[in-house]
């Protein structure tokens, strides 16, 4: 999953994303991938902006961990990363 407010981010990084293979899904807010990281869920990464309307990539990371410790699940194969536009520009570089 990418997370970001900006469209072309979205665009950039699923883009990236999909060259190695990923099915991926994008939200375009922290409380969007919320929504949509609700258990069960299958993702196994999250790629989540720091800067997002209403709720930050640290709060939605914060919230996410929250969940799937509440629920016993481990959180082993599944990689929360709050990141900025330099991140994804390194993943770019892969």
């Amino acid at each position: 999953m990418v997370v970001d407010d900006n469209r072309v981010n979205r665009r950039v990084a699923a883009g990236a994303l999909k060259k190695f293979g990923a099915d991926v899904e994008c939200a375009e807010s922290g409380k969007a991938a919320l929504a949509l990281l609700e258990l069960p869920h299958n993702f196994d990464a999250c790629f989540m902006d720091i800067q997002l309307p209403e709720m930050d990539g640290f709060q939605a990371t914060r919230h996410i961990r929250k969940m799937e410790k509440e629920a016993n699940e481990p959180q082993q194969g599944r990689l929360v990363l709050p990141c900025d536009e330099s991140v994804f520009e390194e993943i770019l570089r892969v």
